[in-house]
């Protein structure tokens, strides 16, 4: 019995010189339908390994005396050593796919195999951006707190001391915020340029800054796009399960919280929630993620996905190459 090849991605030639973000959105999109489940499915594993992660060394972190001393650490461990390789990984299949070849999901792991020390240095800057960020905070809050806002018997105290932390603590939040979003901004495509194959581990940092200084606006247009997007659908998975729950307290209005009919009903509706955001979220996810794989690969003038590697480095579990996009 014959395997059913690979579907063909649209007919169209290479990624266009100064693509729009609109444009690139487009393709990501069309990118993304030519192969779903299976690009669904990689990336969502990957989210789940990215929340499940974060979860547990969150729960370690809330354990009394012992999540102090372990729980920061272990967080600051993943952000460096096992999350760039897996968002890697993630970014390695989407350009892969979009130039025209198969995908399997052993290629989610080409972060650790082929690229593990080129990817954890890119993630060091959004990793030492989200360090500082906290620092900064905590010390403004001190600060703020030095200036006025101590409690006297369990109670603020009154007058214009208070007044003035407060002010202080907004404005360095604020600040803060504002910064390290910028800063960010410039290490966007960094797990993306890991895979142009240069050999310098800190190749990719540079491509990423020399990238986003040129197209600095459209950088931003980009992540507020996106940002909006993401929050849309993040709300969208939320309505069905919050309009169960409505409807059951609707129904069994006047009854105990604890009522059992009602207590099912909202579990259901929270179950409902957590389901669809399990299904949305990656497709936001890999439209996201391919959008801005042609986004870089048009502004850097980057082939699609250049070799890095031999072919045999990675296993492709017996699925045929499609042929390439031309």
């Amino acid at each position: 019995m014959t395997q059913d090849p690979m579907p063909m991605l649209p007919q169209e030639p290479a990624v266009p010189e100064n693509l729009s973000v609109i444009s690139a959105a487009g393709m990501g999109w069309r990118l993304m339908w030519s192969d779903f489940w299976r690009l669904w499915l990689i990336t969502a594993v990957a989210t789940v390994v990215f929340g499940g992660t974060w979860m547990f060394a969150q729960c370690l972190g809330s354990v009394p005396l012992l999540g102090v001393c372990l729980g920061p650490p272990l967080g600051l461990a993943l952000a460096i050593f096992f999350w760039p390789p897996v968002e890697a990984g993630i970014f390695y299949v989407i350009r892969k796919r979009a130039s025209g070849a198969s995908v399997s999901f052993a290629d989610v792991f080409a972060g650790f195999v082929r690229r593990y020390l080129h990817s954890l240095v890119a993630g060091l800057p959004v990793t030492g951006i989200g360090v500082g960020a906290v620092v900064v905070m905590i010390l403004g809050g001190l600060l703020a707190y030095a200036l006025g806002m101590a409690p006297e018997h369990g109670r603020p105290p009154e007058g214009s001391g208070s007044g003035v932390g407060l002010a202080v603590l907004g404005i360095v939040m604020l600040l803060v915020m504002l910064a390290s979003l910028v800063i960010w901004l410039f290490f966007t495509f960094t797990q993306v340029a890991v895979w142009d194959g240069a050999e310098s581990r800190g190749e990719a940092i540079g491509s990423s800054m020399r990238v986003v200084r040129r197209k600095f606006l459209s950088t931003v247009w980009a992540t507020v796009l996106f940002g909006v997007l993401g929050l849309a659908s993040v709300f969208g998975a939320g309505v069905p399960g919050t309009l169960l729950v409505w409807g059951g307290c609707f129904h069994w209005r006047g009854v105990d919280l604890l009522h059992h009919d009602l207590t099912l009903w909202m579990l259901a509706g929270t179950g409902l929630t957590l389901l669809m955001c399990a299904l949305v979220v990656p497709i936001f996810l890999l439209w996201f993620k391919a959008s801005l794989v042609y986004l870089y690969c048009s502004w850097a003038g980057r082939p699609l996905m250049p070799p890095v590697a031999p072919a045999a480095a990675m296993p492709e579990a017996g699925l045929p190459d499609a042929p390439p996009v031309v």
